[in-house]
């Protein structure tokens, strides 16, 4: 065997060495990401849960909660800033929601994701999306 058919292998498996680990670091920034998504729907999941729980948990909260929906102008300014406050942390989530939707309609359209179902359980299309 002569060095130069040596030389020429081992630039081959270099070059298949090299092909495997983008296909495996391919793989790994995609799962990764959905990862990463996944723990950011979790996350505003346990931030609505907090908000509704806060909200329900205490029932002089939730008196003074009802009674500015129902009448603003008679409430404790104190009371209004905790509304204000409370509704700003909603309004935070609900933004958070819209962004994400807009992704994942925006990815849907491009035809990486599809959705199953009433919620948005998405599914990577492979091949014709079956």
């Amino acid at each position: 065997m002569n060095w130069e058919l040596i030389g020429a292998v081992a630039e081959v498996a270099g070059a298949l060495a090299v092909v495997i680990s983008l296909i495996f670091l391919r793989l790994e920034i995609r799962s990764s990401r959905r990862s990463t998504e996944s723990a950011s729907v979790d996350a505003l999941a346990v931030g609505f849960n907090s908000w509704n729980a806060q909200l329900t948990s205490d029932p002089v909260f939730f008196e003074m909660f009802y009674s500015i929906l129902s009448d603003p102008d008679s409430a404790r300014a104190m009371d209004k800033a905790r509304f204000l406050y409370m509704f700003q942390s909603l309004a935070n989530h609900l933004s958070t929601v819209k962004n994400i939707t807009k992704r994942v309609l925006s990815l849907a359209r491009n035809g990486k994701y599809m959705a199953r179902g009433s919620h948005s359980c998405l599914i990577p299309k492979v091949g014709n999306g079956r």
